[in-house]
Order: structure tokens, then sequence, then C-alpha cells
């Protein structure tokens, strides 16, 4: 994919985002992804990845910046997260060098859900009564949800009901949250997150900028 990684030695060649930087291709080291919103009765409308900068039409209000804290991997430091108002975390694996907080995450527009911690997402999943099916959390699709919240260079991105169920089967609809296992130390941000915010990938500044994605409110 368009690795965050610079040198031959970490990837044992050039990246693609690096090849098209040194070949001059972009007008900024920059790539973004707008993806369409889903919903349980139409499924996933389509997404665009746009090369060498942003789509004004595809976001609002600002950006919120957060530089990386891993070199290989587009790693973000979480100040918290929360279920209704209540944190998940009681404890958790750092990663060496980052600020103590809500954990380490990887925004991954390889993975399709939230995925995170086998204790976070056990706690969660009983924050919220959801019951584990097949390696995944279900809920009655009529059934009230408390916000997940995840904070991060000072904003927080909520998820509400809406946002966290992915797929309905009758009564019962499936919760786009997964557990990663017990050797995780922090959260990956799939597509669940990228539907609902706009995310550039900052190449040459090595950060990461989150906004909010104009279809959220579609």
């Amino acid at each position: 994919g368009l690795g965050v990684a610079r040198s031959k030695e970490e990837v044992g060649g050039p990246t693609p985002m690096e090849a098209l930087v040194q070949g001059g291709l972009l007008d900024k080291p920059i790539f973004a992804f707008h993806l369409g919103r889903c919903s349980l009765e139409d499924g996933c409308l389509g997404g665009e990845l746009v090369l060498g900068g942003v789509e004004a039409e595809h976001y609002s209000g600002d950006f919120t910046f957060m530089n990386l804290v891993r070199d290989d991997s587009w790693a973000i430091q979480l100040d918290a997260v929360t279920v209704g108002g209540r944190p998940l975390r009681s404890s958790s694996a750092e990663l060496e060098g980052a600020a103590p907080g809500g954990g380490v995450a990887v925004v991954d527009s390889g993975v399709p859900l939230l995925m995170g911690p086998e204790e976070d997402v056990t706690r969660l999943a009983r924050m919220v009564g959801a019951a584990s099916v097949n390696g995944l959390y279900v809920v009655r699709c009529d059934k009230e949800l408390p916000s997940l919240v995840f904070s991060a260079g000072g904003r927080d991105f909520s998820f509400n009901a809406e946002d966290l169920r992915v797929l309905r089967r009758g009564d019962w609809c499936v919760l786009g949250v997964q557990s990663l296992g017990f050797q995780a130390d922090g959260w990956v941000l799939g597509l669940v997150f990228m539907r609902k915010y706009y995310v550039q990938f900052d190449w040459g500044a090595r950060r990461i900028g989150i906004a909010e994605s104009k279809q959220a409110h579609a």
C-alpha cells in the first residue's frame, strides 16, 4: 500500500509514495481517502483516493493534525477511549516513546472495522450489552447504544449507534468492532472510522490530519 516508510532498508525498496514524490509526480506529498457512507438497508457507497492533496468538497471544518509515533505505520497517540463517557482502558501497554493515555491507534484503510486489544473490546462489548458470535459482536438493532469516542490531538472522534451498526440480520445487528487478540497493544481504526472522518496522510510531514467527512451528515 501507500506506506509511511521511506528508507529502502525498511521496506526492501521505495514505497509507492516515495517513488511518486521522488519522481515529482505529486503537488504535495499527501494522499487522502474519501469513503462513501454505509446504511443497513443499502450497503456501502464507493470512495475515492486522492494523490497529491485533499478535495475540499469531501470534508467540513478544520483538520486536526497528529504526528506519527511509529516509523513503519500510520500510528498516532490516543488521549483516551471512552464509552458513554466512561474510560474504556484500565491499563494497557504503551508504545515505547509515546505519551501515556489511551494507547496507540493505526489508521488503516485495509481494515474494515474498528479493531482493538482483546481486553478492551471485551470490556466495550460488556458496556454496550453486545454478545460475541463467531468473533463478531452483535446487538438487537433497536437497542440504544452509548457513544464510542476516540480522543486524539485534543479532539473527540465520536461514533454513535448508527455509525457502529454495520450489518443487519433480522432483528440483530453486527457492530463494527472486533478484537485484535490478546497480544495487541493498540487499536486499528479501519473503514468504519474513515467513512465518518476524512483522513489525509501527510507523508512529507509524517503526520495524519482528520476532519469530518461531509457525507457524515448525509
